[in-house]
C-alpha cells in the first residue's frame, strides 16, 4: 500500500504500460507534466549522464544556474583529495626553545599553533597541556602564545544570511575551532505563559560564555506564528538571547555558534594549566611562533582526510566543509580565507582539464552562500571527474550519503528498487532543494543524476518525492532514451 498520496500520483505517473511502450514519446513529456502537477512555480533543472560513456541519457535546463546548497560540498571535497591527498591531516602543535628549559621551568614563550582542525575539542586540547605536564615543565615564566595565524578573517562567508550566523550550522571558520566552535544551551519553558524562560549552559558544556536572556513564554500558537528568537553574540562571548518561545513542558537544547574561538582558547588553557598545577607569570595572548629555534613537544593529530570526508558529504558539515575549503587556500597559497581557498579550487580543478568549472559562482565551500550559483551539468561534470578518477573515486563514494541507509539520506528512498542504489549529496536552504550523485541500475552501470530545484513555494517534501520519483525512472527505464528537452 502506497503511504504518501504524492507518491503514489508520481509513480502511477511514471510508471503506465503505455509511457514505456510508446518510444516516440519522450521522457521529458512525462516530467514535464510531473513538474506542473507537483511544484509548477519552482525553477527545475536536471542533468542524467553515463559517466563512462558520457551519453546524456536526459537534460533540462542544464546550462543554467541554480542555487545548489550543499551539493557545493562536493567540489571542495574532491578538490580537498585532488591538492592535499586522501592522507592529509590537520595538526595542532605545542612548541617551545628547548634551549629555554632548565630544572621543570620554561624561561621563555610556550606556544600553541592551532591550524584549523575542525575535529579538534576541549578534551584534545587538554590532553596536549596534559603532554606538556609529561615533559616536566611545572612553571612558565614567558606567555602562552596562541597562534591563529593559519586562517584570516573573515570567519563568516559572503553571502551566509544574518539570521543563520548564531547557530551551530554557521559557526566561525577559524583557526581555532574547538567542540565545532558551538556551545549547547538549556531552555526552560516548563512556566505560565507571560513568564521568562531559563536560558542557561547545558551541563558539563566546557566552553564558557556570558550569558544575558529575556525570553518570554508564550503560547504554542503564537509561538508558531508570531514568535522569533533573537541572539546576538559579542567579543568575549557575550550572548544576548531575547524574543519568545512557546510553553514546554520539557527543557530543550540549543546549540548555538560561539562568536570569538580565540576567547574561548584562551579561557580553556587557562584552565587546564590551573588543573596540571602548571604555574604562569605571563599573559595569554595572540601571536606567532617563530620560524627558528621552536621544537613540538606535544601535538594533536586529526583523523585522515579520506575519513574526514564522512561529516562533509554523509552528514553535511557546513563547518569540516568550509574548514578544507581554507585549507586549500592556505596549503596552495598560504593565505587561509574563504576567496584564496575557491582560487586554490578551481586551480586543482582546471589541472584535470575540466574548463567547464571555471565559471563556477562559488563564495564557499559548504553551500551556505546565498550567493553561489552552479549548473546541473558542472555538478555532472565534476561528478564524472571524481567516477573517473581511480585514486580519489573510492574514497568520495563511501562518504556519500546512502539511499535509505545513511547520512542525509538515511530517512529517504527506502523502496526495494532505491535502497543502497543511490549515493548522492543532498543540498537545503529555504526554496532550494538539491540532489546529485550516482545511481546504480539492474544491470550493475552506474548513471550520473543531478536534480536541482529553486524558486520552490511548495512544501518541500513535494520536492524530494519529485525527484524519488525520478530517481526510480532512470533505475527502471529499460531503454534508456535519450532525449533532447529544452
Amino acid at each position: 500500500m502506497c503511504k504518501r498520496i504524492i507518491s503514489c500520483v508520481i509513480l502511477n505517473l511514471l510508471f503506465t504500460q503505455n509511457a514505456f511502450a510508446n518510444n516516440d514519446s519522450p521522457h521529458y513529456q512525462y516530467i514535464e507534466k510531473l513538474i506542473q502537477q507537483t511544484i509548477p512555480t519552482a525553477n527545475v533543472g536536471i542533468l542524467v549522464q553515463d559517466p563512462t560513456t558520457g551519453v546524456v541519457v536526459y537534460e533540462r535546463r542544464s546550462q543554467e544556474y541554480f542555487a545548489p546548497a550543499s551539493t557545493t560540498k562536493v567540489f571542495t571535497a574532491a578538490a580537498g583529495l585532488l591538492s592535499l591527498g586522501a592522507d592529509y591531516t590537520y595538526k595542532t602543535s605545542i612548541l617551545i626553545n628547548q634551549k629555554q628549559l632548565h630544572n621543570n621551568k620554561l624561561l621563555g614563550n610556550l606556544y600553541i599553533q592551532f591550524t584549523g582542525d575542525p575535529t579538534l575539542t576541549s578534551n584534545d586540547l587538554q590532553q596536549l597541556i596534559t603532554q606538556v605536564k609529561s615533559k616536566g615543565i611545572n612553571e612558565i615564566q614567558g606567555n602562552i602564545v596562541l597562534d591563529t595565524s593559519r586562517f584570516q578573517d573573515p570567519t563568516v562567508a559572503q553571502g551566509w544570511s544574518a539570521d543563520s550566523l548564531s547557530w551551530y550550522y554557521a559557526a566561525p571558520i577559524s583557526s581555532v575551532i574547538l567542540n565545532e566552535n558551538v556551545v549547547k544551551l538549556t531552555v526552560n519553558s516548563n512556566k505560565p505563559v507571560g513568564q521568562k524562560a531559563t536560558v542557561s549552559l547545558a551541563l558539563n558544556e566546557p566552553i564558557t560564555i556570558a550569558l544575558a536572556t529575556n525570553l518570554s513564554i508564550v503560547s504554542t500558537a503564537q509561538a508558531q506564528s508570531e514568535c522569533v528568537i533573537d541572539i546576538k553574540s559579542s567579543a568575549n562571548n557575550h550572548m544576548n538571547i531575547a524574543g519568545c518561545w512557546p510553553a514546554e513542558k520539557l527543557p530543550r537544547t540549543l546549540k548555538v555558534a560561539i562568536s570569538d574561538p580565540d576567547f574561548a582558547a584562551k579561557q580553556l588553557v587557562a584552565q587546564f594549566l590551573k588543573s596540571q598545577n602548571i604555574a604562569f607569570s605571563g599573559k595569554i595572548i595572540i601571536g606567532q611562533v617563530p620560524k627558528t629555534e621552536q621544537e613540538v613537544i606535544a601535538q594533536h593529530t586529526s583523523e585522515p582526510l579520506n575519513e574526514l570526508l564522512n561529516p562533509i558529504l554523509a552528514d553535511s558539515n557546513n563547518l569540516y566543509a568550509d574548514s578544507l575549503l581554507k585549507t586549500l587556500g592556505y596549503t596552495s597559497y598560504n593565505t587561509g580565507t574563504f576567496q584564496i581557498g575557491l582560487k586554490a579550487l578551481m586551480a586543482t580543478l582546471a589541472k584535470q582539464g575540466k574548463n567547464d568549472l571555471a565559471d563556477l559562482k562559488l563564495f564557499d565551500g559548504s553551500g551556505l552562500s546565498r550567493y553561489n550559483l552552479v549548473t546541473p551539468s558542472q555538478l555532472v561534470s565534476l561528478l564524472a571527474l571524481v567516477y573517473n578518477d581511480p585514486k580519489i573515486a573510492s574514497h568520495f563514494k563511501q562518504a556519500l550519503p546512502i539511499a535509505g541507509e545513511t547520512g542525509t539520506l538515511a530517512n529517504r528512498m527506502q523502496s526495494a528498487e532505491l535502497k543502497g542504489k543511490l549515493r548522492a549529496k543532498t543540498g537545503s536552504l529555504q526554496g532550494v532543494t538539491t540532489l546529485a550523485g550516482y545511481l546504480k541500475k539492474p544491470d550493475n552501470k552506474d548513471l550520473i543524476i543531478v536534480v536541482m530545484v529553486d524558486n520552490i513555494a511548495q512544501n518541500p517534501e513535494k520536492v524530494r518525492e519529485f525527484q524519488e520519483a525520478l530517481c526510480h525512472l532512470f533505475v527502471n527505464d529499460p531503454n534508456n532514451l535519450r532525449t533532447a528537452a529544452s
